[in-house]
């Protein structure tokens, strides 16, 4: 019988005899070898329903027979197959499957294919496996669907690789993938997760219009293009930590429904945000890249509103260091209105007590099953947690607020700083006027007062800016604190009015 042996697993024997003069078959042998004789065998074999072709070494390309037109001269296999098996097999010509039902498992593990490898509007019922596969030209999965994993795990191609408008019923692994030319996973669907770990891909990657049901893992990703997540979705997580984008990468529209996670992520040229929304989590530290691309809107100081400069995430964790991040590279951009925004944000977040917790306290392991312990100590850690969030909001968001935030957004806004004026010369000008005839009286004039709401203004404004004329007085009690308090108020702001427009000018 034929000698030739796998070398991943030593318990196949091939049955055929060897051809004369030589220790292998007509199958396993690597020379050259008489073409319509071996397309004869291999007809007889697959007659029998045998499409197990593992080792094998075909002399020209494999196809099936209708609709596979691309290879004029080739192995034909009937549309409709029991499972198709290549593994460790070589092929000296292109493989072309267009259309082809697959009832079993498709697979091309430790392969070698000098050609093209085209999957296009195929269905295969179980498995696509791809791991170790070299390929001299493209692999194209278009149009195709898989009822199980697909697997491309430290495969090669030579050039590029497609899997578009695909759908996979289960995990896709391409862990360890080298891509020498660019990727496309254009409106490929994954019921399960999605793993490109450790691949590398030389050009482009189109990873634009993904629907992954599942988590999607990213890390360790090298890519020497650009890379685009345009329009995506990831209903699981999505962890792009240690990756190399070295032309850039985009995740415009994108939609990341548990967490984001950027951690020593290089975004090379840079990354664009513009309307991503990231519903969950956003953990980004030590993060590189030139430049950074958000959206259009400007500050709000909206609690509810988490659209922050075209990018919405709606949970506050992690975001004080993607603003410090996009604030650093706008100021480089010379960006300075929006840095100031972006830096807007990120004090945000760095005061804002729903991301107050308290470190969790052990607890004795005799008292973990003593239910009243457990109820008094659940008890008392929720207590400690108000009072620390009450603290939090008292003595340092409050204040952040009244005195930085909303009067000029972190100093970001100077149309807020005068609208600010405006509102407290207008609210004490109409306290003025309700209750000033029993709280003001006329030094000079006589008159009573009030005369009218704008010279109710006219005093809540030279109060304000503390010039104090004197021909309007306060009686002593309540009409001096109102005033004493609106006086504290104009001197805060005149503050910040210098602050804010010398910080404008000095940019």
């Amino acid at each position: 019988m034929c000698e030739w042996r796998s070398k991943q697993f030593s318990r196949y024997v091939c049955k055929v005899d060897p051809l004369p003069q030589s220790h292998h078959c007509i199958f396993h042998h690597s020379g050259e070898k008489d073409v319509s004789e071996f397309v004869s065998e291999l007809t007889k074999q697959m007659a029998r329903g045998n499409y197990n072709f593992t080792g094998y070494v075909f002399p020209i390309g494999i196809t099936n027979t209708q609709r596979g037109t691309s290879i004029q001269q080739g192995v034909r296999l009937p549309d409709e197959i029991p499972e198709l098996s290549l593994f460790e097999a070589t092929v000296h010509g292109p493989i072309d499957l267009e259309g082809a039902r697959i009832l079993g498992a498709l697979n091309l593990a430790h392969a070698r294919v000098d050609g093209d490898i085209k999957i296009n509007k195929a269905w295969v019922a179980g498995e696509v496996i791809l791991n170790s596969l070299l390929a001299g030209g493209e692999i194209v999965l278009s149009d195709t669907t898989a009822g199980d994993i697909l697997q491309f795990c430290h495969g090669v191609t030579k050039r590029n690789f497609y899997i578009v408008r695909t759908r996979i019923s289960n995990t896709t692994w391409i862990h360890h993938a080298r891509i020498e030319g660019s990727a496309w996973f254009g409106g490929l669907k994954v019921d399960a997760s999605l793993s490109l770990m450790g691949s590398s891909i030389k050009g482009y990657a189109g990873l634009w219009d993904m629907q992954i049901k599942g988590g999607a893992d990213f890390t360790h990703m090298e890519v020497g293009g650009a890379a685009n997540f345009h329009d995506s979705q990831f209903f699981g997580g999505a962890n792009f930590s240690s990756s190399a984008f070295s032309g850039g990468v985009g995740f415009s529209k994108a939609l990341i429904n548990k967490y984001a996670k950027f951690e020593n992520t290089d975004f090379g040229k840079g990354a664009y945000f513009g309307n991503c929304e990231v519903k969950g989590a956003l953990i980004f530290s030590s993060c590189m890249g030139e430049s950074i691309g958000l959206g259009e809107e400007r500050p709000t100081i909206l609690w509810f509103a988490h659209n922050r400069l075209g990018l919405r995430i709606k949970a506050p964790e992690g975001q004080a260091s993607f603003w410090e991040f996009a604030k650093l590279r706008l100021a480089k951009e010379g960006k300075r209105e929006r840095a100031d925004a972006a830096y807007y944000f990120e004090r945000l977040y760095r005061v804002s007590p729903r991301a107050a917790t308290l470190r969790p306290k052990s607890i004795p392991s005799d008292d973990y099953f003593n239910e009243d312990f457990m109820r008094r100590f659940r008890r008392r850690r929720r207590m400690e947690l108000i009072a620390k969030k009450a603290f939090t909001a008292i003595f340092r968001w409050l204040p952040d607020c009244l005195l930085l935030r909303w009067p000029t957004a972190y100093g970001a806004s100077v149309s807020r700083l005068f609208t600010t004026w405006g509102v407290i010369v207008g609210a004490f000008a109409a306290t003025y006027h309700l209750v000033g005839a029993s709280l003001f009286a006329s030094a000079s004039t006589g008159l009573a007062w009030p005369l009218s709401f704008g010279r109710a203004l006219y005093f809540s404004i030279i109060t304000f800016t503390t010039l104090g004329y004197g021909d309007i007085k306060p009686t002593p009690g309540w009409g001096s604190a109102l005033c004493a308090t609106e006086a504290i108020l104009g001197g805060i702001m005149m503050a910040l009015t210098v602050l804010v427009i010398g910080r404008k000018f000095m940019r």
